[in-house]
């Protein structure tokens, strides 16, 4: 039996020994066709820097313009007006208390109706405001600074 002659090593195309991959600072092999006439798998690109060339600045983060937060902190809105520090105008006012129908009064409406009500009684909720929700506004700048909901 005859042994056989082996294999050829990753370098060595054609009969020629070529590095087996591209050595740092060397430019890429040429692309040659492999050993059975197809065409290389891979053709390094021809407009190659040099390495070191393509160095860029690290990405930093670009400052933020400061945003305004607004906090009202321990301040409890209920259904009647509250004085206190606008934190927008910084005036000292009175709250204006606007109301308005909320969950609540829906949910009585709906269950007088359910009850047989539903011919006007049922919207008697929508008359009584110790049912209704409300939204407490600056009389100075006119801007909402809290809500109350009842549910």
């Amino acid at each position: 039996m005859e042994k056989e002659a082996p294999p050829p090593s990753y370098g060595a195309v054609d009969g020629q020994q070529q590095p087996p991959y591209p050595q740092p600072g060397m430019p890429y092999p040429p692309a040659q066709p492999g050993p059975t006439g197809a065409p290389p798998m891979y053709e390094p690109p021809k407009d190659r820097a040099p390495p070191g060339a393509g160095y860029q600045q690290p990405y930093t983060q670009q400052p933020q313009p400061a945003q305004q937060t607004i906090i009202i902190a321990n301040i409890t809105f209920g259904p009647h007006p509250i004085t206190m520090q606008c934190p927008y105008c910084e005036a000292h006012v009175t709250t204006t208390v606007a109301y308005h129908a909320g969950v609540l009064a829906w949910l009585i409406c709906g269950l007088l109706c359910l009850f047989g009500c539903w011919l006007g009684c049922c919207l008697i909720p929508f008359c009584v405001t110790d049912l209704h929700d409300c939204t407490h506004t600056c009389p100075n700048c006119n801007r909402v600074l809290g809500r109350y909901n009842r549910m």
